[in-house]
């Protein structure tokens, strides 16, 4: 990776990502997007306004969603490479990839498959999922993925289905300094009311530059622990964060909570375990301190000239079997939200049974909210600040 730090606009925010997904901010060398970066049909673009529930939660049990600034799918969608004739097809039936987009973190691509006899509203087997791999990173683990990946294909209309798929990146897995355009090879395999075979498909396309801030070693102590942010990895589509911090107890600690902030604008934990240094420290509860790597799905502002992370609390993972005392604990926490449950235990987890609500409020937004609730908590809060410029 790149360390030089010329960061790139992109005037989007964040995207709200279809269930399971898990998508990841924004630097990179501004000569490496712009040549990269290609028109693309408005159509596979989506505006909608975002708003936070437990922002917008009051003690009135009114769910109050105030939209703010418009986001477009997927969030990255400036910086892909569209793509021309890169098709096969088989029968009566095409498959092409419309466009790419690749950085040392992911690889992702959307694609059309076109001349199905389905009938409208019908879907692909999910069970049947994209495989992508890339021969320059064959030798590395695991071929480079690292597992983490994402998909998502529309119902059938007029005998055509769009689909998409993401798919996460090993830490130095990839190197656009060393691999500045790559080979990708694509399998799709596409069956739902009738089988139709998989399509295999091999195209070419430019890696986004990201940037390594390393040795960072900035500490802050707070409730007598001290924390302190090892490095960050900012690439076009995530960053991650490499955090070590004392054992406040010996409870399975974590940085759930963890928030950046930009220009503003806050976003959320989206994923961890992503940067290599953990190796030794965070497995045992009996180990006086614990490293972490988080990630946030962000998209940056170029005008920011600082990064701001905070870990307003630890957060202890859930234990299988959950007391009485515990969802009574997690009842009072919530009691300001508006939000009341029951848990039933289960053998090797549980259910929760929501019995109270705000207006509005889906599970979705209210199931984090209640598992944050469920946790043991170690109050901060942390605050680190990182030049960026």
């Amino acid at each position: 990776m790149n360390s030089t730090k010329c960061l790139f606009f992109v005037s989007l925010l964040k995207q709200i990502l279809p269930a399971g997904m898990v998508l990841l901010l924004v630097a990179c060398r501004s000569v490496a997007v712009t040549s990269t970066s290609l028109p693309v049909d408005e159509t596979q673009t989506a505006l909608l306004p975002t708003a936070t529930l437990e922002s917008t939660l009051k003690t009135t049990n009114v769910l109050v969603v105030t939209p703010t600034e418009e986001v477009v799918y997927p969030y990255y969608l400036p910086l892909v490479t569209k793509l021309e004739n890169v098709s096969q097809t088989i029968g009566d039936v095409t498959t092409k990839i419309d466009w790419a987009y690749v950085d040392d973190g992911r690889v992702a691509i959307q694609y059309t498959i076109s001349g199905l006899n389905w009938p409208d509203g019908s879907s692909m087997d999910p069970t049947q999922q994209v495989q992508m791999s890339i021969p320059a990173i064959s030798d590395f683990q695991f071929g480079g993925f690292n597992g983490g990946s994402a998909g998502n294909v529309s119902s059938a209309q007029n005998g055509a289905v769009t689909g998409s798929s993401d798919q996460s990146f090993f830490v130095s897995a990839l190197d656009a300094e060393k691999y500045p355009e790559i080979s990708v090879r694509v399998s799709i395999p596409v069956e739902g009311p009738t089988k139709v075979g998989t399509f295999h498909l091999n195209f070419t396309v430019p890696v986004v530059n990201g940037i390594r801030i390393e040795n960072i070693d900035q500490t802050v102590v707070a409730n007598n622990v001290a924390m302190t942010l090892k490095s960050l990895i900012v690439n076009p589509s995530r960053v991650d964060a490499l955090i070590c911090f004392q054992m406040p107890s010996a409870v399975d600690w974590g940085l759930m909570s963890s928030k950046l902030n930009i220009n503003g604008k806050e976003y959320s934990f989206s994923g961890g375990g992503a940067i290599e240094g953990t190796s030794g420290k965070g497995f045992s509860l009996s180990d006086p301190e614990r490293c972490s790597s988080i990630g946030f799905d962000i998209i940056y502002d170029e005008s920011a000239a600082s990064i701001i992370l905070t870990v307003p609390k630890l957060v202890a993972s859930v234990n299988e079997l959950v007391t009485k005392e515990v969802i009574d604990r997690a009842n009072q926490r919530l009691a300001d939200k508006g939000i009341q449950f029951d848990y039933e235990n289960v053998d090797h987890g549980g259910n929760i049974v929501i019995l109270k609500r705000p207006n509005g409020a889906t599970d979705q937004e209210i199931y984090p909210l209640i598992w944050d609730a469920l946790a043991d908590q170690y109050e901060g809060p942390w605050a680190f600040t990182v030049p960026i410029k």
